[in-house]
């Protein structure tokens, strides 16, 4: 079988590509052009690497895959990296937010939304590995962001009919976890039997 129609070469080559651009960008750019964006959209896209491995770990290795198979082990990492810069601006508007999430320095006005992602830093470094787990799991898990999203959407909506609740502590965030430990106790019980 040639080794282009072989599916895990391609899913080995991604993260080799996405582990080279991460390197060049920390040795080649300035380092106030490299910032948490970059590196959020990199864990992310790590993250649907792994997902993707989950998926095609089943596949015989001698299997004839299709074209589309292939395309989409190149465009989930590009998919978890954007969801990742997504969760990021989520707890970074705040509307995200608990013990589970990490904290941030307050930034000064810039006028300009991209420039005001770029300069966003995290308080502790216990913040910063919490932001890489959460970029991680965001990108791993297909559903998380767009649910999220959902959400937002839907809470919204819900707020100008006048129909909206809000929680005792008047707090109005989103738990991107809700509704997951259903998703979970299905994975791994189906994985028991």
């Amino acid at each position: 079988m040639p080794l282009l129609h072989n599916i895990r070469f391609h899913a080995i080559l991604v993260p080799v590509i996405i582990s080279s651009l991460f390197l060049v960008a920390y040795t080649v750019l300035p380092a106030e052009w490299v910032s948490n964006l970059l590196s959020l959209f990199c864990v992310g896209a790590l993250g649907a690497t792994t997902s993707t491995y989950y998926r095609i770990k089943d596949v015989p290795v001698e299997a004839n895959v299709n074209a589309v198979a292939i395309m989409q082990v190149y465009t989930s990492p590009f998919i978890g990296g954007v969801f990742a810069c997504v969760f990021f601006i989520a707890l970074v508007s705040d509307i995200i937010g608990g013990e589970l999430f990490p904290d941030f320095h307050p930034v000064e006005q810039t006028g300009k939304f991209i420039e005001f992602l770029w300069i966003t830093s995290v308080k502790t470094t216990e913040d910063a590995a919490k932001l890489f787990l959460w970029a991680f799991i965001a990108g791993f898990s297909e559903r998380m962001v767009p649910n999220m999203i959902d959400k937002i959407v839907k809470d919204n909506s819900a707020r100008r009919e006048g129909d909206r609740q809000q929680a005792d502590d008047g707090e109005d965030k989103i738990n991107p976890l809700e509704g997951m430990d259903n998703l979970l106790t299905t994975r791994f019980s189906e994985e028991d039997k």
